[in-house]
């Protein structure tokens, strides 16, 4: 941690003095005298820069003009103008480049799923997961929910592997059940098993069999939503619809409870049943009346009482999808929900003021974590779950189009809108950087970005991260082939038509095929990524590599026409589910009056406790343990008798909606232009 200096404005900056003496180097070794003589330089050419820059900018005295100039004052982002030397980036055309050289490099993406594929359907067909080296699957509950199975179902449409969807779609009409015993987390169930089903629904032409699994998936996960607050628990009982209160003293994750909605929402569009639709809109809606940092939120929160829970707030894990889903909340719905995109705003405002920080020697740009006490003190923490913010930041900025010289030139670009997609820019060139400062390639789940003097001396084993930016501790070493890089790399190689977006993602891709694929088949996830002289397997294949990873490298060397990001919107697992014009009947806003709730056990939790709970492994859990039996909540008294009885009104939203007059059995013309530019 380090104590932010405050400028004039008050507003925080990241210890500048220091970031400003490291201009870009080469990663490698070098001496102190040298590493010295370089830094002085810089510094005198920074200085020359900024009085230029002083001398030939124009002033300006709006609000956005003063927080972009408060930014520059303190991450130096947005420097320069507005370019409109993009890239011919229009669809079915490829940015220059070899176009033979990247289709081989998309077979060789294929060729990768086909060797997961293929070991998985002879050692672990039906199971949710599998497990390479030991050539098994497993189950997260008796009978499993097919979650290999359905998460791939749209990514072997995509490859156009026909025989391995017909096998695929025939177990799931005969063999998927959710009419079994077991607790599922809500979560994972939703955007992997219902996402899965909706987008293939989709994709397949609308195959009914997909649709009735997740109607009746989706009738089961809506006992969550069943608390006193509306916002739902972090599990499931899948047989009797029942919701279940989350370990860790009951409290949910704030990414999970607000990463259900572009799923429910979708089934409501595709139904006309619109019980979806309200209970997943009521989390984000309460959610938004809480109290935040300037938009920024903590990572837990309490379904008993409906507020907040701890101090910890990060984008990493337990926190990022939450924002995630708020700009394309507003997408999917044809931009009729201005409520969620200025969510948005505010949320990346908080980024901006709060967890930009500069690394050293390499000046990349980095998001760390704060507690809401103390929000001038920023760790340099970073899960490579933030990587997702780089191309969701370019995603909100070009709301899905591809900028190009006839059409839609980067000028265009509002300064907010440039911001935001210059800090994508530079923040997906720093989650590469996390690969390419490896021994192996490969990315560790954590780092810990080296943003000042101290943290040069005494580093763990020197003599790989000699020159480079983070830290990797002994605990944070893994890689579970995570797809939030690549899924950035695949946004700005849309956006830009920049090549360097492809030839970054196909290093990726090579380091994989070096150092986790299996050869009697699969790829696994590594326990440390640190050496590339000793890998040890983890034995696990994680459904995300096949949904996601493959998906995003696959897209990115293919066509700029496939699921064009104008009418499509992916929700957190890569599942492309269409942009649709909702009714108007699903887009007058709830008017709920709830009750004055009775004391109870269930929503007196001790919310000045703050547990600090992580994913990762290294804390003390005789500690947490114990703080978990101080605030374990009587479940059985927080029946139905202490939810409050709420009554619902509805009044007509205020923004202009066009009457729905699609079919719903064609849903593949839902979108029109019109709506698109909405």
């Amino acid at each position: 941690m380090f104590k932010r200096q405050e400028n004039q404005s008050g507003i925080p900056f990241h210890n500048q003095d220091q970031d400003d003496k490291y201009a870009k180097a080469p990663i490698g070794g070098q001496s102190k005298s040298r590493f010295r003589f370089r830094m002085r330089h810089g510094v005198i050419a920074l200085g020359l820069l900024a009085l230029t820059y002083l001398v030939i900018s124009p002033s300006s005295d709006s609000e956005s003009s003063s927080a972009l100039k408060t930014l520059k004052d303190r991450v130096q982002i947005g420097n320069r103008k507005p370019s409109d030397d993009t890239h011919d980036n229009t669809p079915g055309k490829s940015s220059g480049g070899n176009a033979a050289l990247w289709e081989e490099r998309k077979d060789k993406v294929k060729e990768a799923f086909l060797h997961s594929w293929d070991a998985y359907r002879r050692d672990a067909w039906g199971k949710d997961e599998y497990h390479p080296i030991t050539q098994y699957g497993s189950n997260m509950i008796n009978k499993g929910q097919g979650f290999t199975i359905v998460d791939s179902l749209d990514t072997i449409l995509l490859m156009g592997l026909k025989d391995e969807f017909e096998e695929a779609k025939a177990w799931v009409r005969d063999e998927l059940t959710f009419d079994q015993e077991g607790e599922v987390n809500l979560f994972e169930t939703t955007i992997r098993v219902l996402g899965g089903l909706l987008s293939a629904y989709d994709q397949s032409g609308h195959d009914q069999v997909f649709l009735t699994k997740a109607v009746d998936l989706a009738d089961r996960l809506m006992g969550a939503f069943k608390t006193a607050s509306g916002i739902p628990y972090a599990s499931v009982h899948l047989k009797e619809g029942r919701g279940v209160p989350g370990h860790e003293g009951g409290i949910s994750s704030t990414s999970e409870v607000a990463t259900l909605q572009l799923e429910f929402k979708y089934l409501s569009y595709l139904t006309g049943d619109d019980k979806y639709w309200r209970v997943a809109e009521d989390v984000i809606l309460k959610m938004k009346e809480l109290e935040s940092v300037d938009g920024l939120v903590p990572i837990f929160i309490n379904p008993f009482n409906g507020q907040f829970h701890g101090s910890e707030i990060r984008l990493g894990s337990r926190g990022d999808s939450y924002y995630e889903y708020l700009i394309k909340q507003y997408l999917q719905t044809s931009k009729k929900e201005h409520v969620y995109k200025e969510m948005f705003g505010h949320a990346m405002t908080g980024v901006k003021k709060h967890l930009l920080g500069r690394t050293i020697p390499n000046n990349l740009l980095f998001v760390g974590e704060i507690s809401k006490y103390s929000p001038q003190d920023l760790s340099p923490k970073m899960d490579h779950l933030v990587c997702f913010l780089g191309g969701t930041m370019a995603l909100s900025s070009t709301e899905g189009k591809m900028l190009n010289k006839a059409n839609f030139p980067r000028s265009k670009f509002s300064k907010v809108e440039e911001e935001n997609f210059k800090i994508g820019e530079e923040l997906t060139e720093a989650c590469y950087e996390m690969y390419n400062q490896t021994q192996t390639g490969l990315a560790p789940e954590i780092v810990y970005w080296v943003h000042k003097e101290s943290q040069l001396e005494g580093r763990q084993e020197p003599e790989h991260f000699e020159g480079s930016d983070f830290i990797i501790n002994n605990r944070d070493g893994h890689n579970w082939l995570r797809p939030e890089t690549v899924e950035s790399l695949f946004y700005m190689w849309r956006f830009t038509g920049d090549e360097k977006y492809r030839e970054w993602g196909w290093k990726i891709f090579e380091a994989i095929e070096t150092y986790s694929k299996v050869k009697s088949g699969g790829y696994s996830s590594i326990h440390d990524i640190r050496r590339k002289d000793h890998i040890d397997f983890s034995d696990k294949m994680e459904t995300f590599f096949l949904a996601e990873t493959l998906k995003y490298l696959y897209l990115l060397f293919g066509s700029n026409d496939v699921f064009p990001l104008d009418k499509y919107v992916f929700n957190t697992e890569a599942h492309p589910l269409p942009v649709f014009d909702p009714p108007k009947s699903l887009l007058e806003r709830p008017v709920i009056k709830v009750e004055p709730e009775t004391e109870s056990k269930a929503n007196v939790m001790a919310d000045d406790k703050d547990l600090h709970l992580d994913e990762h492994p290294g804390h003390d859990q005789d500690a947490v343990d114990e703080a978990l039996e101080e605030l374990a909540v009587d479940t059985d008294n927080a029946e139905a008798e202490d939810v409050p009885e709420v009554e619902v009104e509805y009044e007509e939203s205020s923004e202009e909606v066009s009457a729905d007059t699609v079919e719903r059995e064609t849903v593949a013309n839902i979108v029109s232009e019109e709506a698109a530019d909405v």
